[in-house]
């Protein structure tokens, strides 16, 4: 028949039974658990990309810890590359550079895995898998985002395995789904709730512009408790117990200083903000230098 003649043409000689080697069919992991801030930072990675080499997407390195099988997934950083469709370039001081940075900080923290901002599977993903596999001595876990915000599953865990035929080697590598979860309170979930209900692309503004849009959006929380207050007072509404009770409590944190005062605290912290701003911007700037001047030296 057909079917025995392809067969034979693939496999001459004599018929033996093949081995079909899978790995095991049990997840490495119970499931990854993602704080909120690796998502903002992978976003904000991708927004700030250079858009000369990065042109479709970024990738970047995964930190945490694993406890029974469950991994935790707690900081990220963004590893500089180029790629085209046939090649994929990454700089291994600069993992090594920023590792040891973060280990200063938080020696708890170890490489877990990588991410992508990249929907779309491509033969790469299996080779800068593979490469962490080789610097972490064990499995990674890839975890794909989806900057659209649009799709239901914009957020991914994945592991790879393989299928082998004997001694014939790997027949396929594919990527296989893990479960997963964020580790948000209510504030962080109403972030990302926003963020994904936007009508627009997200668009990098400055902490000044931050900072004064809050301050936009607390006169005008006062303004409507004070329509609220007002309207109870006249006997237009009933008043509530509860909403009294958590208006009284609120009103209780805020400091009891004079005008000049509070101006001068104000303005006082405001500095601080901008030091910290500065300093921030300072040292990613003599990364960036201390990362041209290993590339030129290799």
């Amino acid at each position: 028949s057909f079917t025995s003649t392809v067969f034979l043409a693939l496999f001459p000689g004599p018929m033996k039974a093949l081995s079909l080697d899978i790995e095991s069919s049990t997840e490495p992991f119970k499931c990854v658990e993602i704080q909120p801030v690796v998502i903002f930072s992978i976003l904000d990675h991708f927004i700030r990309r250079d858009t000369e080499l990065e042109k479709g997407r970024v990738i970047g390195t995964l930190l945490g810890r694993v406890e029974d099988g469950v991994v935790l997934v707690t900081n990220c950083f963004t590893v500089p590359h180029t790629e085209s469709d046939k090649e994929l370039c990454i700089n291994p001081s600069t993992l090594s550079v920023m590792c040891n940075l973060f280990a200063d900080i938080n020696p708890d923290e170890r490489i877990v895995g990588w991410y992508s901002t990249s929907k779309d599977s491509t033969v790469n993903n299996v080779f800068v898998n593979e490469w962490y596999k080789k610097e972490m001595n064990s499995q990674p876990i890839f975890l794909s985002v989806d900057t659209t915000l649009k799709s239901v599953d914009w957020v991914k865990c994945f592991y790879l395995y393989h299928v082998q035929i004997g001694s014939r080697g790997i027949l396929q590598h594919q990527f296989r789904p893990l479960r997963h979860s964020f580790l948000t309170d209510q504030s962080e979930r109403n972030i990302l709730n926003v963020a994904r209900q936007g009508e627009s692309a997200p668009v990098r503004i400055s902490d000044l512009d931050s900072l004064t849009k809050s301050l936009h959006d607390l006169v005008e929380m006062l303004d409507n408790v004070k329509k609220y207050i007002d309207s109870v007072v006249s006997g237009e509404r009933k008043g509530s117990t509860k909403l009294a009770k958590m208006i009284d409590e609120t009103l209780a944190l805020i400091p009891t200083n004079t005008s000049g005062k509070f101006e001068d605290l104000f303005t006082r912290g405001l500095k601080d903000i901008l030091a910290c701003v500065y300093l921030a911007k300072l040292t990613n700037a003599h990364l960036l230098l201390a990362n041209k001047a290993q590339t030129a030296e290799q």
